[in-house]
């Protein structure tokens, strides 16, 4: 009997093998509320995964949207800025240009400036895309363009920096809520109770420290820009979450379905079977782990800024083993953090693929027990052993076979060979890896299915 711990690892991929592409797949729709003229918008998703012409509505009530693109040296910025065509820091598309226009991918964590037609009094331009981790490239030199990860429902900057009042004591707030350049837009804000802005709202700011690293109640850290990518055989993602203010915050997870891909993007299948690494036993120094689903909510607890624990590390596991579909299948969804005041939140976009199992495996077990299989025959008065007879052959009739699974007084070791071509797989005692006389890259149970011309560079299991 094997011991259900087994480690395996491919060394040749079959030709079967599906070579998937890691993709992200989920998908989330930022709704902005716009006026007519000009708005400052902060994209919190990533719409590039197709050209800006193919993701704009096609009423024309978008006529130009104006990238804020500063120069990586992060020149000194005294007073806000306005779209204009001789400055190196913005990058444009208008509806008269088009494809030919110097910008055309909308990417996130970027502040725009979009002109609304003025026969629109209101607009709600809604823009699909993958959501990503905030990220923020703060300068000390001047004013930044910058927006922050609130709920959809409207906040008030008096009590989205409650959390650091210091902040508000020493910051500088411009905000451009729609019409045309001038007197108002932008506009820097005084009445900090008063006024109220939503997710995807951009602001200009800057604070007289120079430095700011507040965006938020809590802040998320991560490797990577593009949220939770599993891919085709990863298994474990990790990231941090840091408490930014000096009181305890419960930060809740959830999963959220995606929405449907837009055309032409990859469809999905279900969601990724998720695990969240809990509490480690320090008896057994297992992690204890718990499933998230999308019936649950999930609360971690940060004590207050600076208390051991306020900087907590969240590892994500995937079950492969219960991934839906097949070979190449794409599953995803939306993990999202709230912070228990309300004033957060930030998605995460998660996906999987299913890979396929064709290929050579090799692995190690452990045999830790194993079967007797010893046969009881029958026998005559005299002792010897009894034939019976049945389909015209005869046999020793067997009373009792043992079959009892005893343990073996020290584990060994063993090595298994598995092929699987795609559709059976077939235990193996040795293999052959190597150039076939077709040239071709081929796993063989004989040497004489090589070619004996390249037997240097073949390999033996």
């Amino acid at each position: 009997m094997i011991s259900p711990y087994l480690l395996f690892r491919r060394v040749l991929c079959g030709l079967a093998c599906l070579w998937a592409l890691s993709a992200s797949g989920q998908w989330v729709t930022q709704t902005n509320q716009l006026k007519a003229g000009w708005n400052a918008v902060y994209l919190h998703v990533d719409a590039s995964y197709a050209p800006i012409t193919d993701v704009m509505p096609t009423d024309g009530s978008i006529q130009e949207v104006w990238l804020w693109a500063p120069a990586s040296s992060q020149q000194f910025i005294d007073n806000p800025q306005v779209p204009t065509g001789t400055s190196s820091q913005w990058s444009t598309w208008t509806s008269t240009l088009g494809p030919s226009s110097k910008l055309q991918r909308l990417i996130p964590n970027a502040a725009y400036y979009v002109k609304v037609a003025d026969s629109k009094t209101t607009y709600s331009w809604k823009i699909k895309g993958r959501p990503v981790p905030p990220r923020y490239d703060w300068t000390s030199s001047g004013l930044n363009f910058v927006g922050f990860p609130t709920p959809d429902d409207p906040v008030s900057l008096e009590r989205f920096f409650q959390p650091v009042p210091s902040l508000m004591e020493v910051a500088e707030v411009y905000r451009s809520p729609g019409g045309a350049f001038g007197t108002g837009n932008p506009a820097r804000v005084f009445d900090y109770a008063r006024s109220v802005f939503t997710r995807g709202e951009a602001f200009w700011m800057r604070v007289a420290t120079g430095y700011n690293r507040y965006f938020g109640p809590f802040e998320v850290s991560m490797s990577g820009t593009r949220g939770i990518q599993y891919g085709k055989d990863g298994t474990q993602v990790s990231f941090r979450i840091r408490n930014q203010t000096k009181a305890t915050n419960t930060i809740t997870l959830q999963v959220i379905p995606s929405e449907a891909p837009p055309t032409g993007q990859t469809n999905i299948v279900d969601l990724p079977p998720l695990i969240l690494r809990g509490d480690m036993n320090e008896a057994t120094l297992d992690y204890t782990s718990i499933p998230l689903n999308t019936n649950q909510n999930i609360t971690l607890q940060l004590p207050p800024q600076g208390v051991p624990g306020s900087d907590l590390q969240v590892v994500i596991g995937l079950a492969r083993n219960q991934l839906a579909g097949n070979a190449g299948d794409l599953s995803a969804c939306v993990l999202r953090l709230t912070d228990d005041l309300g004033l957060m939140r930030v998605d995460l976009g998660v996906s999987a693929i299913k890979a396929s199992s064709a290929g050579l495996w090799v692995g190690e077990a452990n045999i830790t027990h194993v079967v007797q299989y010893l046969k009881n025959y029958e026998r005559d008065p005299v002792g010897k052993p009894v034939v019976r007879l049945g389909g015209g052959e005869g046999a020793y009739s067997v009373l009792v076979t043992n079959e009892v699974v005893g343990g073996v007084s020290r584990p060994f070791p063993m090595r298994l060979i598995i092929h699987d071509d795609g559709a059976n797989r077939v235990l193996l005692q040795r293999v052959f890896l190597g150039t076939g006389t077709s040239t071709n890259s081929i796993v063989a149970t004989a040497q004489s299915s090589l070619d004996p011309t390249r037997l240097a560079s073949a390999r033996r299991i």
